[in-house]
C-alpha cells in the first residue's frame, strides 16, 4: 500500500504551534493562508481549518504578550489581540488590559498595499514590510516604527505635532512632507521628495530637502548625506514609471525595490552607464530584464538571487 506523503506546509504549522518557526518559513505560512483568504477553499490534508486557525492565533496571542512584557517603557500587559487579512496586508491588533487599542502591526507579503492613518497620513508599504502605528495618536508626537522593508510616507501636516518615525537606529521627524524610508537588511536610509526632514541617530542629525538622502554607514554608525533622484527611491510604489535618462546603478535601487533582487556589476563603470527605460505595472522580473538586454550595450542575466551586470 502506498504511503500517503506529508502535506508540505504540514512541518511549518507545527513549528508555528509551538513558535519554532524561522521569518522565512512564517513568510510562506503566511503567503499560503493569503491564497487560502483568497481562494477561499482548504486542504483537509492539513487538519480541520478552525482548528488550525484556532492554533496560529493563540500563537501569535502568545508572541505578542511576550513581546510587550519585554519592553520597559511599556507599563501594561496585553490581553488580547485580534488578526485581521484585508488585501495583501495582514494586521495584529494590540489592546492593553482597559480593552482599549493601542498598537497596530501592518505586514505585507508579495504585493504592495497602503494604509490611511488617523491623522490623514498615508503610507504606502512596499512588498516584506513590516509596520507598527497606533490606532489614534495621543501626547505631543505621532509616533510610529517601520521595523523591516521599505515604505513611502506621505505625512498630514501638523505644526503642533511632529510625525516621527523610528527604523532601525535612525530617528526622522517631519511636520508634513513626503518622503521615503528603506530599513533593508545593512542597508538603512531617508529619502524626501517634497518639504523637509530630520534624520538623526546617537550621533549625528541631518535636514534633509528634497532629492537629498542620508545613509547610514553601518561600519562606523556615521550618516553620509548626498544628492539624489528622489523618483529612483519612491518609483516601487507607482504602477508605470518612465526614465528618461538613469544610470544602472539608480535603476539597480529600482529594480531591488520593486522585484527584491540586487544587481552585481561585473566592473564598476558599468555602474555608470546610462539608460532610457519604462517600467509598466505588470512586467515580471524576466521581462525586465529582456528590456534591458535588448536597449542597452550590456548583458544582464539572473544568477540565483542576484542579477549580474556585464559587458557586452
Amino acid at each position: 500500500m502506498k504511503k500517503n506523503s506529508k502535506h508540505p506546509l504540514e512541518d511549518l504549522i507545527t513549528k508555528y504551534k509551538e513558535g519554532n518557526i524561522s521569518e522565512k518559513e512564517e513568510l510562506i505560512l503566511m503567503r499560503f493562508l493569503d491564497t487560502y483568504r483568497k481562494q477561499q477553499s482548504w486542504d483537509v490534508e492539513l487538519g480541520e481549518k478552525e482548528t488550525v486557525k484556532d492554533a496560529i492565533k493563540v500563537q501569535l496571542d502568545q508572541r505578542i504578550y511576550k513581546q510587550k512584557r519585554s519592553r520597559s517603557n511599556i507599563a501594561y500587559a496585553v490581553a488580547a489581540s485580534l488578526v485581521l487579512l484585508i488585501g495583501s496586508m495582514y494586521f495584529a491588533k494590540i489592546y492593553n488590559t482597559s480593552n482599549t487599542l493601542n498598537w497596530v502591526i501592518a505586514q505585507t507579503s508579495d504585493q504592495i498595499d497602503s494604509l490611511l492613518l488617523s491623522d490623514g497620513s498615508t503610507i504606502f508599504l512596499n512588498q516584506n514590510t513590516r509596520f507598527e502605528y497606533p490606532e489614534q495618536f495621543t501626547g505631543n508626537e505621532r509616533g510610529v516604527k517601520l521595523i523591516k522593508g521599505s515604505a513611502f510616507f506621505k505625512v498630514a501636516k501638523d505644526s503642533i505635532k511632529p510625525f516621527i518615525i523610528t527604523s532601525g537606529e535612525l530617528r526622522t521627524k517631519v511636520l508634513g512632507t513626503s518622503f521615503n524610508i528603506i530599513n533593508r537588511d545593512s542597508l538603512f536610509n531617508v529619502t524626501v521628495n517634497t518639504g523637509k526632514v530630520n534624520v538623526s541617530n546617537k550621533m549625528e542629525s541631518f535636514d534633509l530637502l528634497p532629492n537629498e538622502q542620508v545613509q547610514l554607514d553601518q561600519a562606523n554608525k556615521r550618516l553620509l548625506k548626498r544628492n539624489v533622484n528622489a523618483q529612483v527611491y519612491s518609483g516601487w510604489m507607482h504602477k508605470d514609471v518612465d526614465y528618461p535618462s538613469i544610470s544602472l546603478n539608480d535603476l539597480s535601487t529600482v529594480v531591488e525595490l520593486r522585484y527584491g533582487i540586487p544587481f552585481q556589476f561585473e566592473e564598476v563603470r558599468l555602474k555608470d552607464h546610462k539608460v532610457k527605460v519604462s517600467f509598466l505595472k505588470d512586467d515580471t522580473l524576466n521581462q525586465v530584464i529582456e528590456k534591458l538586454n535588448f536597449i542597452t550595450n550590456v548583458k544582464l542575466k539572473k544568477e540565483k538571487n542576484v542579477i549580474k551586470v556585464t559587458a557586452n
